[in-house]
């Protein structure tokens, strides 16, 4: 009987080899990974993959590349990364994947016993294998890590995954579990902040230059700092409005970095150009100084950023929603650097012990005082290097990568 095109290209694609480990580890970890563009609850289970790694656990990756390199990313780290294509939930594409997950997990060489799923599709996936190989899943445990701002579903079938056929649901903050709409029993979730431990560089700068025309970075002066892409829910203009807004006798410098994404690096530029006495510009640096105050735009990441975050004197998380998994946040207090934050998303959890700091997202005129706030701080340098300790102490050991251990 003559076999149909889409059958034949199920069989051409069940055939592919699927990845084996090379030693039998006594434990092994697959993480599965439908939408690798999220960078945030990307970079945690990242961060927690390096953790478990770091235990001597074998890791399989599975997910398409995305803007966040997984692929790169599991061969620098030593990961066993699979691309599949399993962020467009086609039939095709779903029984492609559905197929190459089962042959992954059936076999006994993989041993695999821990699957973590970062997406809800992810999670329908393995719950709708559990549902039809039960036998497959007596020695295996399945993990969601729920990363995304949006609610579970109050229906009957996300009841039953959540409380029956998920071992454990981990949050990454507390306002995540607060918007499950049904209840989950204590034994079956976790609250896991995002953690890592980010490598701080000790070496001094005395000046900075970012290209050949441009003002000179004064390390002796204020220097804030906001890390991230460009987006409008990040808050840039409302941090420029804010810092033009401020009143501060001193000179006080503000620096962007970061990829244009939503928004353009080149348009926050040409969009504040009037409110400031000169510019500068050139391949993805832009600069904008008046008197006292000069703001840096870059579009790009820098690549020795731990030596460059260790000598700036203040960060700033302006985002205005969605602030789920404060990665910049945890990498803020690790370097030791005093950070004016929003009340958006978890940022108020993750920097609880710093209310001073905060401020309503979106609102000009109190960041503006926490700016004025911060720059009299740095005036009076026994409390300022007091608040950098703190900083730094509560990031090592509140969101060490060793308190991964509480998921294992």
């Amino acid at each position: 009987m003559k076999q149909s095109y889409f059958m034949r290209k199920m069989l051409d694609l069940t055939r592919r080899k699927v990845p084996t480990s090379p030693t039998l580890s006594s434990e092994t970890y697959l993480f599965l990974n439908s939408n690798p563009w999220f960078s945030a609850v990307t970079e945690y289970s990242l961060q927690y993959c390096l953790f478990l790694k770091g235990m001597d656990k074998k890791i399989y990756y599975v997910a398409e590349s995305g803007n966040t390199h997984m692929d790169e990313k599991s061969k620098k780290y030593g990961l066993h990364f699979l691309n599949l294509p399993i962020h467009r939930m086609r039939f095709f594409l779903f029984l492609y994947s559905f197929i190459c997950l089962f042959q992954l997990i059936r076999k006994k060489e993989n041993n695999i016993t821990h699957v973590v799923v970062i997406e809800g599709r992810d999670h329908f996936l393995m719950v709708l294998m559990k549902i039809l190989f039960p036998s497959l899943w007596f020695d295996k445990k399945l993990f969601r890590l729920k990363g995304q701002s949006q609610s579970i579903k109050n229906n009957f079938f996300s009841k039953i995954v959540y409380k029956f056929y998920t071992e454990k649901t981990i949050f990454p903050c507390q306002l995540l579990e607060n918007k499950v709409p049904f209840h989950i029993p204590q034994s079956k979730k976790l609250l896991q902040y995002f953690c890592k431990d980010f490598e701080v560089s000790q070496t001094k700068l005395d000046n900075f230059s970012l290209a050949n025309n441009f003002p000179i970075l004064d390390f002796s002066k204020p220097i804030f700092v906001v890390l991230g892409r460009y987006d409008f829910v990040k808050g840039h203009q409302s941090v420029i409005d804010a810092f033009l807004k401020s009143n501060c006798s001193s000179y006080i410098q503000l620096i962007f970095i970061g990829k244009s994404e939503n928004l353009k690096a080149a348009d926050i530029f040409y969009n504040n150009i009037s409110s400031f006495e000169e510019n500068f510009k050139t391949t993805n640096k832009y600069c904008l100084r008046s008197k006292n105050k000069c703001l840096f735009v870059l579009d790009y990441y820098f690549e020795k950023l731990p030596e460059f975050l260790g000598n700036v004197h203040f960060g700033i998380i302006s985002s205005l929603d969605s602030e789920m998994i404060c990665r910049v946040g945890v990498e803020f207090m690790q370097s030791g650097i005093p950070t004016i934050y929003s009340d958006a998303g978890a940022l108020p959890e993750v920097f609880i012990d710093f209310p001073e700091f905060k401020y309503p997202k979106n609102n000009t005129q109190d960041l503006s005082k926490k700016i004025e706030f911060c720059v009299n701080l740095f005036s009076d340098k026994e409390k300022y290097f007091s608040y950098k300790e703190m900083f730094r102490i509560i990031g090592m050991e509140k969101y060490s990568a060793k308190n991964y251990k509480n998921i294992c």
